[in-house]
């Protein structure tokens, strides 16, 4: 290997480990119903989706388009819900884009706080807006949470999990 770590092909040696969530944290959960009446208010709605996906100049019709031509993926393969999200409008109205790789390095680790704070700042977040966050699926705007929430201590971040998957297959949008 590259970089010289040891390796092995044996199954791993662990002790089974049974984990249960004592409470559910609904407050941290943005639904649907919740981004619609949040686009009639002040509050930021922040999606952290690239540039690109943001304003719809990409979308994964060719990559889908090109695997069906190699005949690695059936049209019925793709969900009915993608399909309708790639031919809607192409970000929640009124949101702000933060792309993702704002708060990442290239090796995909976190920023330093320092500049995450800062990246923040020169978006206008603050502490005390009510802000909800969407990328793709969910999982991109779920770090975001975390930085905003558990780093750097904002009280009123939610995290659409739905996404651009869900909000863009409503034909209400």
């Amino acid at each position: 290997m590259a970089t010289d770590y040891p390796t092995t092909d044996s199954p791993s040696d662990f002790t089974p480990q049974r984990y249960e969530v004592s409470t559910v944290r609904t407050e941290i959960r943005a639904t649907i119903t919740e981004v619609e009446e949040a686009t009639h208010q002040d509050n930021p709605v922040i999606s952290v989706r690239n540039p690109k996906e943001h304003t719809g100049s990409l979308t994964y019709t060719l990559i889908w388009a090109t695997l069906m031509v190699r005949g690695e993926l059936s049209a019925t393969a793709v969900p009915r819900f993608i399909k309708n999200s790639l031919f809607s409008k192409p970000r929640i109205r009124g949101s702000k884009n933060i792309p993702f790789e704002t708060i990442v390095d290239k090796d995909g680790t976190l920023r330093p706080i320092e500049e995450l704070r800062s990246i923040v700042e020169c978006n206008q977040l603050n502490a005390d807006q009510e802000i909800i966050i969407y990328c793709a699926a969910g999982y991109r705007s779920s770090l975001f949470w975390f930085v905003l929430s558990e780093l750097l201590g904002f009280d009123s971040v939610r995290n659409y999990d739905g996404s651009w998957v869900e909000w863009g297959s409503q034909k209400r949008r």
